[in-house]
């Protein structure tokens, strides 16, 4: 915001009365009582949702704030009976608890999702290229067109409804909403009000989650951004052998453009 650090504490401070780290901190608490609560997410994986990296990081901060530690307030605090609770564990159905860090916020997926919109040729060739298009509800032709996808699944994304567009770039929020997705994947850009369809936070309280294409929304992208949305879909999708093929195949086939241009002069471009 162009003030220094101590400006905009002190300014944050005199409007919500806590300073940045401790709302911060309040909102980490919030969601880890959500998460003991309601899910049979490990410490371990509940902690790394929320941003700690150590676990015991994570308790000795969860006691600091909450005065007990995470296993006594799940013990005391949690909404699964525990007559079902052998049967979440023995499930994996009903213990699928999946999370996704992804465009500054952490989603966990209990259930894998049913109705997905895509919002870009390359998010449909992602989805199509892990079996998941029976899943797809709709496409929006944005980010490139088909003859950037890989042949053998142009046919598939040409049969693929297409969601028509408004006087914007991109289709309405209203038009979207009355396909009723769970899920809708795509470029940042899509996830604007200003310049694609709406908020990213409009699109969750109408109960569609959201996964957007790392490399449109991180700084220095690199390949292994793509591969992390490949990994990230399939995790989501419950398809990790297939997200797992299709990168090996993707690097396997730039090593071979590499060894092809190493035979090449090196060009100057602008």
């Amino acid at each position: 915001f162009g003030v220094s650090y101590k400006t905009i504490e002190r300014q944050f401070k005199a409007n919500s009365g806590l300073t940045p780290q401790q709302y911060v901190t309040d909102l980490r608490m919030n969601k880890a009582c959500e998460y003991l609560q309601e899910t049979t997410m490990n410490i371990e994986t509940i902690a790394l949702a929320l941003g700690y990296q150590d676990k015991f990081y994570f308790s000795r901060a969860f006691k600091k704030n909450l005065k007990t530690t995470p296993s006594e307030y799940r013990s005391t605090h949690t909404t699964i009976p525990k007559s079902s609770s052998s049967k979440l564990q023995l499930k994996r159905s009903d213990a699928r608890n999946i999370v996704i860090s992804n465009y500054n916020r952490v989603t966990v997926y209990r259930m894998i999702p049913k109705r997905i919109v895509c919002l870009s040729f390359f998010a449909a060739e992602v989805c199509v290229a892990l079996g998941l298009a029976d899943r797809i509800i709709g496409m929006v032709e944005t980010e490139g067109e088909i003859s950037d996808c890989k042949s053998e699944y142009r046919s598939i994304i040409e049969n693929l409804h297409k969601i028509p567009k408004s006087n914007k770039p991109m289709p309405a929020f209203d038009t979207i909403d009355a396909l009723l997705p769970d899920f809708v994947y795509g470029a940042s850009f899509s996830f604007l009000e200003q310049s694609g369809i709406a908020d990213a936070s409009e699109f969750e309280k109408h109960g569609m989650n959201i996964y957007v294409s790392k490399a449109t929304y991180s700084t220095l992208s690199t390949m292994h951004d793509v591969y992390e949305d490949i990994y990230n879909i399939g995790k989501i999708f419950d398809k990790t052998e297939q997200a797992r093929l299709i990168v090996k195949d993707m690097q396997c086939e730039l090593q071979m453009i590499k060894e092809k241009l190493s035979e090449t002069e090196s060009k100057r471009v602008f």
